[in-house]
């Protein structure tokens, strides 16, 4: 239920409808999203943005890791407090899936490669995602971070 695993939005809602691109080479998007005054959606695509640097924090590599023993731990990490993100799997298609068995997260930064792709976190019980790419069309869970 929306109660316990919160909404799901495409890109596009995350982003509050925009699709604004800037010209830089890592196509971050304008600075608009659907998160509250003085918070934001965190950026993605490789370790020095903000789900990789947080990765980085909790003693991951902020890259993908997808190991017994490290990626299991990295997962664990992001689902404790004080992060607790939970496993709301997905909106694709009619129906929700993985709920409760993977998590799903946007980014506010855009795939370089594939205009219809946006990178995104992804949490599973043996691997931490902070730069995975997912079509824009699907519904993601948001999770917006304090500051600007």
């Amino acid at each position: 239920t929306v109660s316990s695993y919160g909404n799901y939005y495409t890109w596009a809602a995350a982003m509050a409808n925009t699709n604004h691109y800037t010209t830089s080479s890592t196509s971050e998007v304008a600075g608009t999203s659907i998160c509250p005054s003085g918070w934001h959606l965190p950026s993605s695509s490789n370790a020095s943005k903000e789900y990789g640097t947080l990765s980085q924090r909790y003693g991951g590599t902020g890259k993908n890791q997808s190991d017994t023993g490290t990626g299991d731990i990295m997962s664990n990490r992001f689902r404790s407090f004080p992060n607790n993100f939970l496993y709301s799997g997905l909106f694709g298609g009619s129906s929700t899936s993985n709920r409760g068995s993977y998590g799903s997260y946007w980014s506010r930064s855009a795939n370089d490669y594939y205009s219809y792709f946006s990178y995104s976190l992804g949490l599973g019980p043996t691997d931490l995602s902070p730069s995975k790419g997912n079509d824009n069309y699907r519904g993601f869970s948001v999770r917006c971070l304090i500051g600007s």
